[in-house]
């Protein structure tokens, strides 16, 4: 990890010097990302994505799950492009994004390839460079990647503005948000994107609360960061119901608790800008 962690600070070093292409705008980048998997990262994207696109922003929403994507499923979608043909340099990334709700722009990835293609720090630049000069230009760019703590991701951890990190009450969760806190930190050498948090799948809101505390003690004794509660989202069985009707819960049921939630998170992030 040491040495994972160290390759990511030289890349940062080099790449976040980097001015954009004279002709792009950049929009706010937003990583949504987990260190530990089945925590509802991807749902939560997805559902983001169409509510700020409900809110007349510009959005596009990249799958970036490495080989294991799967937001084409919780929006009922049917791409006949996706990242890894962009990667290829076989299509461009607006001629690749597909149409989804309220008008939000989707970059499906990909699953179970065996030839997919390497995503490397170039690659990212370049795919990250493709989008922000795209015209019209975004009002925001979510990026949800996969669970871990890989290259890729971190790369587009150093790289975004803000950082909404993904966890589920349970111990292990919360442990490994800690570490993707922490090696961020290390990777990004003092240009730290904005750290939120988002607690899934709780069953009060005073254990989301309570999960929130604990870590926002640990990063702030070991890490000196600060990291802001984005919103919480308790155990809704009209979440599970919604991704088996391939269609996403703020469409599938509006008034239901996660759909509220969700809503709340969406204004909170525009609310919290840079």
């Amino acid at each position: 990890m040491r040495d994972q962690a160290n390759s990511l600070r030289e890349m940062a070093a080099q790449l976040m010097g980097r001015s954009a292409p004279a002709n792009a705008v950049q929009p706010r980048t937003i990583v949504i990302t987990s260190g530990k998997g089945g925590v509802g990262k991807t749902n939560i994207a997805s559902n983001l994505g169409i509510i700020l696109s409900g809110m007349r922003k510009s959005v596009v929403l990249v799958d970036a799950d490495v080989n294991l994507g799967n937001a084409e499923m919780i929006l009922g979608l049917s791409p006949k492009y996706r990242l890894s043909h962009v990667v290829r340099n076989e299509i461009g990334v607006s001629d690749a994004l597909t149409a989804s709700y309220n008008g939000l722009k989707v970059l499906a990835g990909d699953s179970g390839k065996y030839d997919y293609p390497t995503l490397n720090a170039a690659t990212q630049q370049r795919l990250l460079d493709s989008i922000y000069e795209s015209e019209p230009p975004n009002d925001f760019v979510l990026i949800d990647t996969s669970a871990g703590l890989t290259d890729e991701i971190l790369f587009f951890a150093v790289h975004s503005t803000d950082l909404v990190i993904i966890t589920t009450p349970e111990p292990t969760a919360v442990m490994d948000a800690y570490a993707m806190v922490k090696l961020v930190q290390h990777a990004a050498k003092g240009a730290m994107p904005a750290l939120r948090l988002v607690v899934n799948m709780a069953k009060t809101p005073r254990e989301a609360e309570a999960t929130f505390r604990n870590l926002e003690s640990v990063i702030q004794h070991f890490l000196h960061e600060k990291i802001e509660l984005l919103g919480f989202i308790l155990y809704d069985a009209a979440i599970s119901k919604s991704v088996c009707a391939q269609t996403p819960v703020v469409v599938n049921a509006p008034h239901s608790s996660a759909a509220l939630s969700l809503r709340a998170i969406a204004h909170k992030l525009i609310a919290n800008g840079r």
